[in-house]
């Protein structure tokens, strides 16, 4: 009984509108917007920089697939987004979003950074 009269209470239409509670509604719902922008700016970024990652992929790198299978990839073909792996005395093909984890070989990152040096030193401009 006592339930009830705290909901007919509760219920009962009121003349004064409290304005605070549309501001406390308006500021959640604010708080979420931006979270969710936030959020999403993080994600795409995240999925940039493994899609980076995927497209470096060369011959010689180690991966682990998601299947648990590791190796060296033999050949890419960047056209159909898949890639040979050999493992132990097979090879197979894969698609790259099969890859897990990779390693570049050691060759294949000093090339990377001589090509980082190289576009760093043509963006500057010759200081007289």
């Amino acid at each position: 009984m006592f339930l009830f009269n705290l909901l007919t209470q509760t219920t009962q239409p009121t003349n004064n509108s409290n304005p605070f509670m549309f501001i406390v509604i308006g500021v959640i719902i604010v708080a979420f917007i931006v979270m969710n922008v936030i959020s999403n700016k993080k994600r795409q970024k995240q999925a940039k920089e493994e899609q980076e990652k995927k497209d470096s992929l060369c011959k010689g790198t180690k991966v682990l697939t998601i299947g648990g299978i590791s190796g060296v990839v033999v050949s890419v073909d960047h056209k159909n987004s898949t890639f040979v792996l050999e493992s132990g005395k097979s090879q197979i093909v894969f698609d790259k979003r099969a890859i897990y984890q990779m390693e570049l070989p050691k060759d294949a990152v000093k090339q990377e950074k001589e090509s980082a040096e190289t576009v760093e030193e043509v963006s500057q401009p010759e200081q007289k």
